[in-house]
């Protein structure tokens, strides 16, 4: 005889979920095709996941402390003012590494499901001298 825990409808959706997009959040990077698509599907596999554990531990104080905490603390870097930008050294860098690709042959490529597969038609990304 088994026995058998019983949840709430509303907890096990949330379970569910949460449990989904936690598998969402190991599998989507490793898609080697980067569109709006996939970024948009990670950023709401980490908002349903971040959602779904505060939900899971709003009874359990010291988790739900510790899921917020930890969110708080990946949060910070993010607010926090970045350095400022030399935007002449950047553009005469990026110039001159253009320059060393004089010469090289064009092959076109693309994208494909394997991801890139030659070059970027933008930049030197695939040009191979």
């Amino acid at each position: 005889m088994s026995i058998r825990m019983t949840l709430p409808p509303l907890r096990r959706l949330v379970l569910l979920a949460t449990i989904g997009a936690m598998a969402g959040l190991l599998v989507l990077p490793l898609n080697p095709v980067n569109s709006t698509s996939t970024r948009l599907l990670l950023l709401a596999a980490v908002v349903v996941s971040w959602s779904g554990l505060v939900f899971l531990s709003w009874k359990y104080r010291p988790i739900r402390l510790a899921v917020l905490a930890l969110s708080a603390i990946a949060v910070v870097p993010l607010l926090l003012p970045g350095r400022s930008l030399d935007r002449e050294g950047l553009r005469t860098d990026y110039l001159d590494a253009l320059h060393s690709y004089e010469g090289c042959p064009y092959h076109w490529g693309g994208e494909s499901r394997r991801g890139i597969v030659r070059d970027c038609p933008g930049g030197p990304c695939g040009m191979r001298c």
